[in-house]
């Protein structure tokens, strides 16, 4: 290839999207490799570690990531972070709260429908 030539191949929405994650990674500080973050076809990238907690690259202004992290309470919190201090203290939070959960947590319990048998339109009755 020769200097100002194109590429044949177009860059797909998720290469685009996990090269945008690796580099703002890079300049949040959070420092993942570049083969940590899957791209997705909107343009944004996710990795999940160890522990289950998900790092969404959306590229927003306020905030460039979004953290979903598992919680024994709720599901899941999500919350949008910046900094890896960010997701540290949304880790802590969700943990103080996932020890809040019931220790067991409680089941509905079924019962039996009654059973109604139709014999002829108009008429309802129990069988014996």
């Amino acid at each position: 290839m020769t200097a100002g030539t194109i590429p044949s191949s177009a860059v797909t929405p998720e290469q685009e999207g996990k090269a945008r994650a690796y580099l703002a990674g890079i300049a949040y500080g959070f420092g993942l490799d570049i083969n940590d973050w899957v791209g997705l076809d909107d343009t944004t990238a996710t990795t999940t570690d160890a522990e289950g907690t998900t790092l969404i690259h959306t590229g927003g202004e306020a905030h460039p990531f979004d953290a979903v992290v598992p919680c024994a309470r709720h599901r899941q919190h999500r919350v949008g972070v910046t900094w890896p201090a960010d997701l540290d203290k949304v880790r802590d939070d969700t943990a103080a709260c996932s020890a809040l959960a019931p220790a067991t947590t409680p089941r509905l319990t079924r019962r039996a429908a009654e059973i109604w048998l139709i014999t002829r339109v108009g008429e309802a009755r129990q069988p014996a």
